[in-house]
This record gives structure tokens, C-alpha cells and sequence, in this order.
């Protein structure tokens, strides 16, 4: 019996990496003179942003997170929501008396802003955010698990990438890969053997049937 879903953000609960990407392009290139390019911003993810921009601006100065964190909130003002369907999606799992967690790559400070241009903030418990040195899915999984006491077919994820379906079956919980970003790589997925759902709607209608609702 499901008894908690735990959601990744970018990707999966919004359309962010516009939004990610001119905040780590602008913060670049006013400590470097140089524009990356989103492959180039793409390729740090895993870590949060503290790794993200020792990666992108070597040798910069403390200061950069602090520019980072305030182009990354002016970044966001272009956001209007969430993905069209994932506020039905969370109804229909606080009702089914599914709690609803929030597992991220994101550091806390990123993560709450994101959270609260989406208004989500109210939405997620616990929220488990990302490690500057090293991915930390995986071991954020298991913190679920033990923390909650959950066994792992209590516990599912839905996430946009293959790293997150391998993270996934490293701790032995379902993941719904979601596929319905700009950004998602529909043929990793594929070859991976994802669960796939190329609409919100879908997801939610298999949640819904998983619930018996």
C-alpha cells in the first residue's frame, strides 16, 4: 500500500530549466566573461548549486552564491505554476491520505524559492535537498525509508530522468518517470525501461488506480 510519493521539481512539478539556466548563465558570466551554454550548465547537474558553480567559476569568491541566490529569485518571477494537472495530482494524494515529499538535487535555498514561486511551499514533507560534492538521491531515498519507516512498496518517486530510475531501483521504490517537460529525454527513458507518463493526466489516472480512486 502506497503511503508516501515523493516528487523531484525541475522537470517533473514545473517547467524551471529556462529559469535555471539564465540565472547560472547571468552569475557565470559576470565572475568569468564567459557564456555556458545550457549543455555545459546541464552537465554539473547531480550536485547542488554550491557544486553546480564551483564547476562553472572555479576560484570565485563566496560572494557568487549570494548573486546566484538573488538572480536565481529574479529568474523566477517569470514563473505562473505549476505543471497544469500536479495540483490535482497532490489533492488526489492528500485525500487518499498519501503524504507527499519533495527529494531534489536542488540546495535548500534554491529549492525553497522555487517551492514558493510555485506556492507549493505548504505542499511537501519532508523535503530533502541536494549535496554539494556528490549526487545524494539515493542515499535521500533511503533516509525516507528509514526516517518514515516505510518499506520500499511504500514509498514512490516521480522524476524526469534516467538517474532518477536509477536511484530508484537502487533502493528498490517504483519511480513514475515523468515525460512531460521541454527538457525530457524520451528515448533514455525508453531504452532504460521507464514507467513513463507523457501527461500529467496520465499519471495521474494510474495513481488514482493504484489508490483505488
Amino acid at each position: 500500500m502506497l503511503k508516501m510519493v515523493a516528487f523531484d521539481i525541475d522537470g517533473t512539478l514545473a517547467e524551471t530549466f529556462p529559469v535555471i539556466f539564465e540565472a547560472f548563465r547571468k552569475t557565470v558570466f559576470n565572475y568569468t566573461g564567459k557564456t555556458v551554454s545550457d549543455q555545459t550548465i546541464l552537465a554539473t547537474f547531480g550536485v547542488n548549486e554550491v557544486g553546480m558553480l564551483r564547476e562553472l567559476a572555479p576560484g570565485a569568491p563566496a560572494s557568487i552564491m549570494d548573486d546566484f541566490y538573488q538572480n536565481y529569485r529574479d529568474a523566477h518571477r517569470v514563473l505562473s505554476g505549476p505543471f497544469s494537472g500536479v495540483q490535482e495530482v497532490l489533492q488526489t494524494l492528500r485525500e487518499a491520505g498519501v503524504r507527499t515529499a519533495v527529494v531534489t538535487g536542488k540546495g535548500a535555498e534554491s529549492c525553497e524559492i522555487t517551492l514558493s514561486a510555485l506556492n507549493l511551499t505548504s505542499a511537501f514533507a519532508p523535503v530533502l535537498t541536494g549535496d554539494p560534492d556528490h549526487p545524494n538521491k539515493a542515499a535521500q531515498f533511503q533516509k525516507l525509508l528509514t526516517d518514515e519507516g516505510l518499506q520500499p512498496d511504500e514509498l514512490a518517486y516521480v522524476g524526469d530522468t534516467t538517474g532518477d530510475l536509477k536511484n530508484c531501483r537502487e533502493v528498490g521504490i517504483h519511480c513514475y518517470s515523468a515525460a512531460w517537460a521541454n527538457s525530457v529525454k524520451l528515448d533514455e527513458l525508453k531504452s532504460a525501461g521507464a514507467d513513463i507518463y507523457l501527461m500529467v493526466s496520465d499519471l495521474h489516472r494510474q495513481l488514482s488506480k493504484v489508490l483505488g480512486h
